[in-house]
């Protein structure tokens, strides 16, 4: 394999293995209530790794031919649920706007209402940032101009994730959710899925992924590119997030597909352990000193690649 050559083979084997064990332990746990906690657990660490691939899919690193990997995002974003081109316009946008004041979270600052900011932040360790982002996919669906409304113009921290979505993006986007929509409408059908169950599966699965979004980012250094932090953490988790513990590692180096992550930061310490991250973060939101970083274009962004465009996402 060539340096930094997509793992195309091992991310089929990944793709195509997890998300049947993803549907797997949802028929398990309908059918045989007495499993229905192991599979709720086992199915919140797979959705873990069905975002993991999904994220890939947004920086092209999931398969080198473009086609597949948009193949391979579509599928992904099932399990999610997400459409993947709502997933590649917010992610490259949060590559943008990381520890700005969009995106900060874990501060507050002169004029902030600390109920607001304390009630945001717990909102997300308790699971709150997935259905919201489910949500926000029906929303778009139907309203594709709402993130350009004065209400989420009001919100700090929407105002920027879809500004640069285009009549050509909401063709797909459409597309995508309709897809997603038919798989579950059939499966749910299909093998007669009790509703219940299948709200206990994704609550588990809301909350930890809600928590990942932000575990590597919270108190990090203000700053668009290292505003992010390497954690530690055993190598079952770390296989599961696709070395997604290494995120400081990812926001320097976005080219990187997740295999090289760990050898690129060989020489870098991790600054805590996922787990002690994890509990300071239920000390809450900090006062802030630091002064918000600028947001970054997209080609300021994809120059950062080292001048190679390497993303599915068109910014002409």
């Amino acid at each position: 394999m060539h340096p930094n050559q997509i793992p195309n083979r091992l991310n089929l084997m990944i793709a195509f293995t997890n998300f049947p064990l993803c549907i797997a332990t949802i028929l398990i746990g309908n059918y045989y209530p007495s499993y229905l906690i192991l599979c709720i657990v086992i199915f919140a660490l797979l959705h873990l790794n069905q975002y993991a691939l999904l994220h890939e899919a947004t920086h092209s690193n999931l398969h080198s031919n473009k086609k597949w990997n948009y193949i391979l995002g579509v599928i992904s974003g099932i399990i999610f649920p997400t459409s993947f081109s709502i997933a590649t316009l917010t992610h490259t946008k949060h590559h943008c706007c990381n520890r700005t004041d969009h995106e900060v979270f874990d501060y507050y600052y002169h004029g902030d209402s600390l109920v607001y900011k304390f009630g945001q932040w717990y909102s997300v360790l308790l699971g709150g940032f997935w259905p919201v982002a489910v949500l926000g996919n029906l929303i778009i669906f139907f309203f594709p101009g709402f993130p350009k409304s004065r209400i989420i113009q009001k919100i700090r921290s929407g105002q920027r994730m879809l500004e640069d979505m285009k009549p050509k993006d909401v063709f797909r986007i459409r597309f995508e959710i309709i897809l997603i929509i038919g798989f579950w409408t059939f499966l749910i059908l299909y093998f007669n899925l009790s509703f219940l169950y299948l709200f206990y599966f994704y609550i588990a699965a809301g909350v930890n992924w809600s928590t990942r979004q932000y575990i590597t980012h919270a108190y990090s250094k203000r700053d668009v590119w290292e505003g992010a932090i390497n954690l530690k953490t055993n190598f079952i988790h770390e296989k599961i997030l696709l070395n997604g513990n290494w995120d400081l590692e990812h926001h320097l180096h976005p080219e990187l597909p997740w295999i090289y992550l760990k050898q690129s930061a060989k020489d870098k310490k991790t600054e805590t352990s996922y787990l002690k991250q994890y509990i300071k973060m239920w000390t809450g939101p900090k006062k802030g000193t630091e002064l918000s970083p600028k947001a970054i274009s997209l080609v300021e962004y994809f120059n950062g690649y080292k001048g190679k465009d390497n993303s599915s996402y068109n910014i002409d």
